[in-house]
């Protein structure tokens, strides 16, 4: 399994993800290894899939095909053609297990099948997040309604680290990119020192953002990891400044009104 965290900021979408990949033999694990989970599609789009690779391969295969297509329809339209795309794969591949369960047991038949997955791509209607289930559903994700997700074994501890965070920094507004980074970027950092199940070694962080001028272009890349370093000195600010607040109240004093870090500004204002 892993962990997926995708994120809709003010400018596009920040995905990511864990590094842990974990091989198996019977529904056991036997080894994990490092690997890059989410892949740049035609330098235009991001994919992230949780689950079995080879069913994360073979729809991130297809959705490089539709890729071309997606900025000359609106969202809902291109949904129509995606979701019976992914369905194409994951069907065969449901009947399968439904045959291999009848000799291993329908539990561990579905461990080779069941996946989710993020999709990051720029529509005719703008930057869009899909949300992927297992059945192959797409749920278009908003900045004003359902503005992030987390998917995979380390959910479970992602989702409450997300909304706290959430809670104290975007509450009143939307995450700038640079913030959404932030936010991604920390949620998943704490779930692998939380040692969520099958998470672990280190993020790796995906943003689509506009480019040019007018921002009517899209890049999608990873972040580079000296740009995370600004980041690790805001999050230790965070735990020192926490700290400092723990440590009056242990001698008994009214703790001091901090004051809170911000996060840096996005590169060139």
């Amino acid at each position: 399994m892993t962990l997926l965290v995708g994120i809709l900021s003010t400018d596009g979408v920040v995905i990511a993800t864990d590094r842990q990949v974990t091989h198996g033999t019977m529904g056991q694990a036997t080894v994990a290894q490092s690997a890059t989970k989410a892949e740049i599609i035609n330098g235009q789009a991001l994919y992230a899939s949780a689950g079995p690779m080879a069913v994360g391969q073979q729809i991130c295969a297809a959705m490089k095909v539709m890729q071309g297509q997606f900025g000359g329809k609106i969202c809902s339209a291109s949904v129509q053609l995606i979701q019976p795309a992914i369905r194409a794969i994951l069907d065969p591949a449901f009947d399968t297990a439904k045959k291999a369960g009848q000799i291993m047991g329908p539990q561990l038949a579905l461990v080779d099948v069941i996946t989710t997955g993020l999709l990051a791509a720029k529509f005719q209607d703008g930057i869009r997040l899909l949300d992927i289930s297992q059945q192959g559903s797409c749920e278009v994700l908003s900045v004003d309604k359902v503005p992030f997700v987390c998917h995979g074994s380390g959910k479970q501890n992602a989702d409450p680290i997300l909304r706290f965070l959430w809670n104290i920094y975007w509450s009143k507004q939307a995450p700038t990119h640079r913030e959404a980074i932030l936010a991604a970027y920390w949620t998943v950092k704490i779930a692998i020192e939380l040692k969520s199940p099958m998470v672990g070694y280190a993020p790796d962080v995906f943003v689509l953002e506009k480019t040019g001028k007018d921002g009517k272009h899209v890049k999608a890349r990873k972040v580079d990891e000296n740009e995370l370093v600004s980041h690790d000195e805001f999050i230790l600010a965070v735990e020192n400044a926490m700290r400092g607040v723990r440590d009056r109240l242990a001698d008994g004093a009214a703790p001091a009104t901090p004051v809170p870090p911000t996060v840096a500004a996005d590169p060139g204002g």
